[in-house]
């Protein structure tokens, strides 16, 4: 995703769940299904250009249980919504539930879009992790961290649990590949 938002234009994927989000045979996350990706609009010339500028594009757009509240209002949005959606799947992943499981998805993305509800987290989660799930997800989306910023708590985490870096960790995992691993498509 950092370097989705990092292309000139940013690409905004819009539709970012658990369900488009692959692993392949050495554990490399894979992110699918661009349907819904949409180029961020450029400025015209002569226009300036700020990171933080949002755009009026398709609200309802995704998957209402990871979708931004801006985008359930209707509202103009950036690529800060994709940081909200990672949020979402963060939460997820680490408490092995989507958001609100006992909601439907249209009532899960309104109690966050509506009234800026979130969900709990629960005090035996991370206290890097949990704070980097409320900075992504916040309320204002200005107020959201980009993707570079994520990546960089993300492998200072890593490293405190694991004592080596991501980088470090995948290069061990590269050089004991032996060739007898394959994959169906």
């Amino acid at each position: 995703m950092n370097y989705l938002h990092t292309c000139r234009p940013p690409i905004l994927h819009r539709d970012l769940k658990p369900a488009n989000l692959l692993l392949d045979f050495r554990d490399t996350l894979k992110i699918t299904d661009f349907g819904l990706a949409k180029l961020r609009p450029t400025k015209k010339v002569g226009e300036e250009s700020m990171e933080t500028d949002k755009f009026i594009m398709t609200g309802e757009t995704g998957s209402y249980r990871f979708m931004a509240p801006e985008v359930f209002r209707h509202e103009s949005y950036n690529e800060t919504v994709d940081v909200y959606s990672f949020a979402m799947i963060l939460y997820n992943l680490l408490l092995g539930h989507p958001p609100w499981p006992a909601l439907n998805g249209v009532k899960a993305c309104a109690l966050a879009a509506m009234e800026g509800e979130r969900p709990t987290i629960p005090r035996d989660v991370d206290k890097d992790l949990s704070e980097l799930m409320q900075q992504c997800w916040h309320e204002v989306p200005t107020n959201r961290l980009p993707f570079e910023s994520v990546l960089e708590t993300l492998n200072n985490n890593f490293v405190s649990v694991f004592r080596i870096s991501v980088d470090e960790q995948t290069k061990k995992d590269v050089d004991k590949v032996d060739g007898t691993c394959c994959a169906v498509m």
